[in-house]
């Protein structure tokens, strides 16, 4: 959303109002206000995904309305098959389109499993699964492994692995941290030439199949 269309919500809700400062004084007006408040702040969120918080603050005495927006940060990409990718924050909310990437460059998610996408909503519902799939791209980065991005196939599997044609295929769990396997990695790291894939699904197990 521009800027001009955030006044425009604001002009339009506060100018049914007519500033009516008789308004402060009678029982309950703050109630009131308030919920217009909150009236204005929501539309203004529907309407725009890509801002992460929303400050607003109403002088009704002054008839001044300061506003203060803050962008969601993007993380990674969330793509479909033949269809498009979308910008997610760390939060796992979806709230502009993204370009088609190819490369390790940009951390993505390709996703065959045909989850429905919209703006302002969560890539996946839980919580915990989003969590972990920052956990994911953290691990990866920290472990030196430049594989950035992840395929999803099936989402009642709660498992992600890695696309890379430098490194073997890592399977990962949503449904816990993988961070439990660093040392097993840095051990393993020297000979990831010879190994066909990495199974980090289950938590506190490392195993691997060599070539």
């Amino acid at each position: 959303m521009e800027n001009e269309s955030i006044l425009e919500i604001i002009n339009k809700e506060l100018g049914e109002l007519s500033w009516p400062l008789n308004w402060i004084f009678v029982k309950d007006s703050s109630i009131f206000l308030t919920l217009k408040r909150e009236e204005i702040l929501q539309k203004i969120e529907n309407d725009n995904p890509p801002m992460e918080t929303i400050n607003l603050k109403i002088d009704y005495f002054k008839k001044k309305v300061s506003i203060s927006l803050v962008e969601r940060e993007k993380f990674a990409l969330w793509c479909q098959e033949s269809v498009a990718c979308w910008w997610f924050d760390k939060e796992g909310v979806v709230f502009i389109e993204g370009p088609a990437t190819e490369g390790e460059l940009i951390p993505k998610i390709v996703d065959y499993s045909g989850i429905e996408i919209a703006e302002g909503k969560s890539i996946v519902a839980d919580k915990e699964y989003v969590r972990n799939i920052v956990l994911i791209f953290d691990f990866l980065e920290k472990t030196e492994i430049s594989a950035r991005t992840l395929e999803l196939r099936d989402l009642t599997l709660a498992e992600m692995t890695t696309v890379s044609d430098n490194f073997p295929k890592i399977y990962f769990s949503l449904r816990h941290s993988p961070f439990f396997a660093s040392e097993a990695i840095s051990q393993i790291k020297d000979k990831l030439s010879k190994i066909e894939y990495i199974d980090l699904t289950v938590e506190n197990r490392v195993y691997y199949k060599e070539k």
